[in-house]
């Protein structure tokens, strides 16, 4: 009996310190702090953000950036505590709605680390608030609602992130996994065209456009989506979890095998025929 592929959700939210709007200060320590956090060297950081918090303990800025420094270390709560110290502070530039949005970003990585999915949506909505031109924000909240099967919420999230994208495919395989996740076939096929047209070459929209070829039973256009997928990129895990599948069911392991064997003769590469052992 085939086994239909199970798109999972389509993009991954980052679990480290994501690129904030750089605050720059007129005091040396507070400055040293933020080039020793964008170098990743967050011990570092944090050392200059705490000497300069001992004299401006209610400085929001410093609070964010120690808040991004704990939740990449992994510890959520310090980074939770720092957080709320961020909305209880004072920001030299009340207007900075584009580090105010990025805090609040961080805000919902932090929930995350907590397993709390609510409060992390909560944090997003007011990062959507305070910057509406920033794709990113959309994505990452449409893949928390997307995990909890909020379907529509999910497909107006990633389409807006691709209103605002050039050249990025991932809104675009966000859209196709939501329909995929319902068993829209031909609109998850589309959505995943799209996401060749916006960026052709991501070796994730090939290979997410194979899985539901796959799951559609066009095994011949499921073949030369994943080849395509890994001469885009040879190591790409989605595209090998998809081939697994595909040798798994002998109609489409058929036709694979006659494909693979065709691109190693064109290449003249046999390297390529490790795909079928």
């Amino acid at each position: 009996m085939r086994q239909a592929i199970i798109i999972i959700t389509a993009i991954i939210m980052a679990t480290g310190a994501a690129t904030a709007q750089k605050r720059v200060s007129s005091d040396e320590t507070f400055n040293q702090g933020v080039e020793y956090f964008y170098d990743d060297a967050m011990p570092q950081a944090m050392q200059c953000f705490k000497l300069w918090l001992g004299t401006h303990p209610d400085d929001a800025y410093a609070w964010a950036y120690v808040a991004a420094i704990e939740n990449e270390a992994k510890h959520p709560y310090a980074a939770l505590d720092a957080s709320e110290k961020v909305l209880a502070g004072t920001f030299s530039n009340p207007n900075d709605t584009a580090f105010k949005a990025w805090h609040y970003y961080v805000r919902s990585l932090i929930h995350l680390n907590l397993n709390d999915t609510v409060e992390a949506i909560n944090d997003l909505n007011n990062s959507v608030k305070l910057n509406r031109a920033d794709p990113d924000t959309y994505q990452r909240r449409a893949t928390l609602f997307f995990k909890r099967q909020n379907y529509d919420r999910a497909l107006d999230d990633y389409r807006s992130a691709a209103a605002l994208s050039q050249g990025d495919a991932e809104p675009y395989i966000g859209v196709g996994c939501v329909y995929s996740a319902q068993s829209k076939r031909g609109q998850a096929i589309k959505a995943f065209t799209d996401a060749i047209t916006a960026e052709p070459g991501s070796s994730r929209a090939y290979s997410h456009r194979a899985a539901e070829y796959f799951n559609n039973q066009e095994y011949d256009k499921a073949a030369d989506d994943v080849l395509q997928a890994l001469q885009l990129d040879r190591r790409s895990v989605h595209a090998l979890w998809v081939v697994e599948y595909i040798k798994a069911d002998k109609t489409a392991k058929r036709a694979f095998t006659a494909k693979v064997k065709a691109l190693a003769a064109q290449k003249a590469d046999n390297s390529w025929l490790d795909l079928i052992k």
